[in-house]
């Protein structure tokens, strides 16, 4: 009985990769942004205890499989969906490209002979495209991306709203120095767990979730 006793007194482990303004990681200081609070509020109010794990992106469902984790928060891929289950939405945020000021577009159809910059991966919106696909290249991050794209040497970049406005403020790269945007969408961002979660946790918070309308 104590070993169960002490699991389920345990913190539950959150896996996070370090993405401004979702999440921010400074020296010395515990991660902070919304899905460090989101993550907090909803165990929290579960009754449960939380520590955050902050790695690569690369990393995610590895730690998920491994129970290096216990849970996640991000976007639906194809590796975390095979290791996880989804006990929810937690935010829902518009998908955009926004395009250089030397070669502006207003509509998907226009970035077919485009080149795109995505950081870490991402771009599902536009790498789904049956045909007219733009071409995607990874940056080193949305910093890089975004004097890249000032700079004119890429034709747009992959991103959220929200991540937009951060570096834009970061860089100092002001509006006027883009072009037009164009919205893919809207991403749902959902919480996910290890498979192998105790199911009394797991609904927990998932009542938790749906109590709090999300």
């Amino acid at each position: 009985m104590l070993p169960a006793m002490a699991a389920a007194k345990a913190p539950l482990k959150v896996a996070l990769f370090d993405v401004a303004p979702y999440v921010i990681t400074r020296p010395d200081e515990a991660p902070s942004g919304p899905y460090v609070q989101l993550a907090q509020d909803l165990v929290h109010q579960a009754g449960l205890q939380v520590s955050f794990r902050i790695m690569p992106f690369a990393r995610i469902a590895g730690s998920l499989a491994s129970g290096e984790a216990d849970l996640t928060i991000g976007f639906s891929t194809e590796a975390v969906d095979k290791v996880a289950q989804d006990l929810g939405t937690v935010l829902v945020v518009d998908s955009l490209v926004v395009t250089s000021t030397k070669k502006p577009a207003r509509t998907v159809a226009e970035l077919s002979n485009h080149l795109i910059g995505r950081a870490r991966g991402g771009c599902q919106d536009l790498a789904k495209l049956p045909r007219q696909r733009p071409e995607l290249v990874d940056v080193i991050g949305f910093s890089n991306g975004m004097r890249m794209l000032a700079l004119g040497r890429l034709d747009g970049l992959r991103l959220t709203r929200e991540v937009l406005d951060h570096y834009a403020r970061e860089t100092g790269i002001a509006r006027s120095e883009l072009g037009p945007e164009i919205v893919l969408g809207k991403r749902r961002v959902d919480l996910f767990a290890r498979r192998d979660l105790d199911p009394k946790v797991a609904e927990k918070i998932r009542a938790t979730l749906s109590r709090a309308g999300r």
